[in-house]
């Protein structure tokens, strides 16, 4: 943040008539009113600007016609001044230029009076002063300050050059003012905020070397630092900013320095330096507030160099230690992109969702919520995706992202198959967003929506004009594809052939050239040219070095043999295909191409070997269920049916998920049926319309059955087949367990009533198992949630009575006595509390029920009551967590029987020990306890320690922020209790906003 020079007391202004030594004067009058205004004078001198005022006034009041009048009126406009009573410093030095014309001090007043206006922040009066000033008193001594400031005034009204010259006037009149170099130094602020980094260190050199003693220079030495890193010349940026910090380490802004110096290391290509100073940073010694930003500059800088891991560390340390929103926001940004890179969508997932959740007017917001799009694009969730990216456009139009977010709403349409959106969303993009990178893209794209769309024409033109318009664009070649394309759609095969041959000849060296030549060879097989069709593929193969374009070009001749039915031609390329792949999937698909050719060459011995080579061979690949599949079917034509039976169901158990297992479990039901093995046959039909009833084989499936059942002789069984795939039984065992899910699943979802509907239907149907053994405890949890105090109590007393013996009952009568206590019955709730200790004492909920009660007690007043119930925690229970609570118990009683000593102990003992809303509330009981006492100063304190340590806990801190400005009320600190009412303004809680508001109407003329 800019500075500007300090407004001091003008020490000559309070030089005048004194009093002599003997005590003699002009009069009696005169000397009392010297006496008075020397009395005035000793107190400015000594800082004591108010009681000063105080006796001005007092003087004025006294002795308005005085000679001295216009001295003691300008003294106290400079007490007010001094006091930063801007408008009572106005009205006074008003009246010093137009009530005492004749007073000595008419341009320091004057001057001043444009100070005020500056500190007041009314700019505009402030530079009308001093305009007037210096239009009037060109050459008086504070002429030179009054450029400066008047310089101030216009850099605060958003007038730079016009500053910049009021600072060069300033320095030029006097070299050697009290702010000459303020000057200097606000002259190399405003070139920076200009970026004008050149000028701006020239500025802060001239102040370094000329006013090497000003309290600026430490600041100018780092700022010339940080010019060079605004610069990019971050060599020159680590020296100086190296430099400043050896000079003036504990300057403020030396940790800013720090950062500085770390990310010029890092872009010098010293890493290891980046490293040792992140780190050095994450000190909080070292790097105080800015731990945080230490940790994410680490793991920026090890993303940077590729530390993936160490920068994933580094980044969440980052945001577990911020409490900065914008630090959070960009730590989860970072490693959002991290876990994305790393192949781990899921980790990314949830930092973008959680970024652009709890901080969405983050700068990251926007980005985050692309990368959300761009994983649900990714994972094929298009519906979601653009739902993602919509928001980016919506939300954060003007954000750099949202041109490509425009253009991945048409990619998401486009991919699931909505062309006619995607064409919109494109256009929306040309139209929306003219001068962005996308534009281009856009215009390719929708003459591929053409394309999809079969509007072929349309598309060749659309294709031409972006290539004509963006010749030398990275997607040119594929638009020149795409129209070859187009063509070949039109079925204009010979100028497609050329287009495919233009691609070649004008872009050699396209990514597109081996796909060219293969289009070329489609071109071929569509006019009948099977032959050419076979060469066009060899040449495919010839133009490129990539593996995967090779094996799938000789996978493609292949096939054009295949379609020629000369399946000897296409087997063997098919093996060329799988020798010369390097990629096991593709290996595996040739391979199993080999045995389908061998298939339907009736060859099933060959084919049958091929397959359980591809079995054999490659277990774990894609087309593994296939090979296991077309082995089976092999099996089956060699009419090796036990074989097959074999083959088929280790598809079914080793590829569960594969599309073939109902193929599979047809076929076995087929083997059993041609084995003459019909009950078995029936058995397994019944499985397959059981387990696939919307399978492609369940109508055969059923005849297979029918059969199957008439050849047993089961007539009766055939004709009620039907009614026995409309009559389902549910599992009995399994049934409980899908009720209480479905009821869990309903509370979740904050469906209470269908939730406790369910929970019934599961008391009835199935009382004994295991799982109604909780359910009226639930039940209860759901009209608790409907806010049904008396049925919630009445559920949760059923779950005690109807299962007292499970786990749920202790906490069952616990939730009886909370709602009941809520509900402002104490007497019910204490007995509720006290039948959980009583007849559970061995559970851990017995000491809760024991401080549930204690508190009760207390509130009722019985500290007696209150005493033996906190007692017993400690004694019967003292290894249980409630211990704390039972203690901080112990000390409010301590407290109420006026055993203030005592009380003031334990808690202070609790404050070191006790973690959490235990820590926090007995550290408001210091306050209270203070307060009891009658030290209002300590229980202030005490209670604004509850502020600041214990934010986290607002039940406690907003109670003891109320009762720190009532206590600061009591001591007649208006200002202080006002302050803290404000802050009370922005709390949740509507009462405690509305009394902070009433106090504050009510403190308004304190």
């Amino acid at each position: 943040m800019k500075g500007t020079a300090a407004a001091v007391v003008l020490c000559a202004f309070l030089v005048g008539p004194t009093v002599r030594a003997d005590g003699t004067g002009s009069g009696p009058r005169q000397d009392v009113g010297l006496r008075e205004l020397a009395v005035a004078r000793g107190m400015m001198q000594d800082g004591l600007y108010r009681l000063a005022a105080e006796q001005l006034a007092q003087f004025l009041w006294e002795h308005p016609e005085s000679s001295l009048a216009g001295d003691a009126k300008f003294l106290l406009a400079e007490c007010y001044f001094q006091l930063q009573d801007y408008p009572e410093a106005v009205r006074a030095y008003r009246s010093v230029l137009t009530d005492y014309p004749a007073v000595a001090y008419r341009s320091q007043a004057r001057f001043r009076l444009g100070q005020c206006y500056y500190h007041w922040e009314r700019f505009e009066e402030a530079e009308q002063t001093f305009r007037t000033f210096l239009k009037e008193y060109p050459e008086d001594k504070l002429a030179a300050e009054a450029h400066y400031w008047l310089g101030e005034t216009l850099y605060r009204l958003g007038k730079g050059d016009e500053a910049l010259n009021e600072y060069a006037l300033s320095i030029r009149q006097d070299p050697n003012s009290p702010v000459a170099d303020y000057a200097f130094y606000s002259i190399g602020w405003v070139y920076e905020e200009k970026k004008d980094y050149g000028k701006a260190r020239l500025a802060y050199a001239r102040l370094i070397r000329e006013y090497s003693k000003s309290q600026l220079a430490a600041s100018a030495f780092y700022r010339v630092g940080f010019c060079y890193a605004a610069e990019g010349d971050h060599a020159n940026a680590a020296k100086a900013l190296a430099s400043a910090l050896q000079r003036y380490p504990g300057h403020e802004y030396s940790l800013r320095a720090r950062f500085l110096l770390a990310e010029s290391y890092l872009k010098s290509g010293l890493p290891d330096s980046a490293f040792a100073i992140y780190r050095l940073l994450t000190d909080p010694a070292v790097g105080k507030d800015m731990v945080d930003r230490a940790w994410y500059g680490l793991g920026w800088a090890y993303l940077q160099a590729g530390r993936a891991d160490d920068a994933l560390s580094a980044l969440a340390k980052a945001i577990e230690v911020s409490t900065s929103p914008e630090v959070k926001a960009s730590g989860l940004y970072q490693i959002g992109r991290a876990h994305r890179k790393s192949g781990r969508p899921e980790e990314a997932r949830k930092a973008f969702r959680l970024l652009t959740t709890d901080y969405p007017r983050s700068d990251e917001a926007p980005s985050a919520l692309y990368e959300l799009g761009a994983l649900a694009f990714e994972e094929q969730r298009y519906d979601e995706a653009v739902e993602e990216f919509r928001r980016v456009v919506e939300e954060y139009r003007t954000s750099e992202v949202a041109p490509d977010a425009q253009f991945m709403i048409g990619e998401s349409w486009l991919a699931a198959g909505e062309v006619e959106k995607a064409s919109s969303a494109y256009r929306e993009v040309i139209q929306g967003f003219p001068s962005s990178g996308a534009v281009p893209r856009a215009l390719f794209k929708l003459g591929w929506c053409d394309y999809l769309r079969g509007r072929y024409e349309s598309a060749i033109e659309s294709f031409d004009a972006m290539a004509a318009q963006f010749r030398d664009h990275e997607l040119a070649d594929d638009a020149a594809f795409w129209k070859a394309e187009a063509l070949y759609r039109l079925g204009r095969w010979p100028e497609a052939r050329r287009a495919y041959a233009f691609l070649v000849e004008t872009y050699p060296g396209s990514n597109r050239l081996a796909e060219a030549l293969y289009g070329k060879g489609w071109c071929e097989m569509k006019m009948g040219l099977y032959e050419e069709a076979v060469q066009s593929f060899e040449a495919a193969r010839a133009k490129s070095d990539d593996t995967r374009l090779l094996s799938d070009a000789a996978m493609r001749e292949g096939d054009a043999y295949f379609n020629l039915k000369r399946y000897e031609d296409a087997r063997r390329l098919y093996q060329e295909a799988h020798d010369r792949a390097d990629d096991p999937a593709k290996k595996a698909e040739a391979l199993l191409s080999v045995g389908l050719a061998l298939f339907r060459k009736e060859e099933y011995d060959r084919a049958l070997t091929t397959f359980q080579r591809v079995i054999d061979t490659y277990p774990g690949a894609a087309v593994a269920p296939q090979a296991l599949f077309w082995l089976g079917r092999t099996q089956f034509k060699l009419e090796r049916y036990e074989n097959a039976i074999r083959t088929f169901q280790s598809l079914q158990q080793r590829f569960p998920s594969s599309d073939l297992v109902d193929d599979a479990a047809y076929y076995i039901a087929d083997c059993y049926y041609n084995l003459a093995r019909y009950r078995e046959a029936a058995a397994q039909y019944r499985f397959v319309i059981d387990a696939f009833p919307e399978g492609q084989y369940t109508e055969d499936a059923i005849s297979g059955l029918q059969w199957s059942l008439l050849q047993l002789g089961q007539v009766d069984n055939v004709l009620s087949l039907a009614d026995y795939f409309i009559a389902r039984h549910p599992d009995r065992k399994l049934a409980p367990e899908l009720m209480l899910r479905k009821a869990e699943l309903f509370f979740n979802l904050g469906r209470y009533q269908e939730a406790i509907d369910e929970y019934r239907r599961l008391l009835r149907a199935y009382p004994n198992s295991p799982q109604a053994e909780s359910a009226w405890l639930w039940v209860g949890e759901c009209f608790d949630k409907l806010n049904d105090d008396a049925r919630a109590v009445d559920a949760f007393v059923r779950q005690w009575q109807e299962f007292p013996e499970s786990k749920a009952a202790p906490q069952a009568l616990l939730r009886a006595g909370e709602v009941l206590q809520r509900a402002g019955r104490p007497v019910d709730a204490r007995a509720y509390y006290q039948r959980v200790w009583e007849k559970y004492g061995q559970s851990e909920l017995a000491p809760i029920a024991l401080v549930h009660a204690g508190r009760l007690e207390l509130e009722r007043g019985q500290v007696a009551e209150a005493a033996a119930l906190f007692d017993r925690v400690l004694n019967e229970y003292a290894d249980s967590p409630a211990v704390a609570e039972a203690r901080l118990g112990k000390a409010r009683v301590l407290i109420a029987s006026g055993r203030y000593g005592e009380g003031e102990a334990l808690l202070r003992e609790l404050v070191t020990t006790a973690e959490g809303p235990v820590a926090a509330e007995s550290q408001y009981w210091l306050g209270e306890c203070a307060l009891a006492k009658g030290d209002l100063e300590r229980a202030s304190l005490e209670f604004l320690r509850v502020k600041y340590l214990y934010s986290a806990y607002p039940e406690w801190s907003i109670r003891a922020v109320l009762r720190a400005a009532e206590v600061n009320e009591r001591l007649k600190n208006w200002s202080e209790a006002k302050k803290l009412y404000r802050s009370l303004l922005s709390v949740q809680d509507p009462e405690v906003v509305q009394k902070a508001q009433a106090k504050l109407q009510e403190l308004a003329s304190k």
